[in-house]
């Protein structure tokens, strides 16, 4: 929200819905939009990797899994 409130004081009724096109090209623009590629990327990769660790786990921790180890 920060954000938004900033941007709508900085450039009023001029501000576009994607905060990134109201700024004139530059080196920082570049930037800040490779840091919220990075951003979005990595956080999903850390949301399915928590994901696929928690039904490891499950797995892991069943008793179904046990019986077939302890008799195989």
């Amino acid at each position: 929200m920060p954000v938004a409130f900033l941007g709508y004081y900085v450039y009023g009724d001029n501000l576009k819905a994607n905060v990134l096109d109201s700024l004139p090209f530059s080196i920082a623009k570049s930037v800040i939009s490779i840091m919220l590629v990075l951003h979005v990327c990595s956080s999903l990769f850390c949301w399915a990797s928590m994901l696929l660790g928690r039904i490891l786990k499950n797995f892991l921790n069943s008793p179904k899994l046990k019986i077939i180890i302890l008799f195989n």
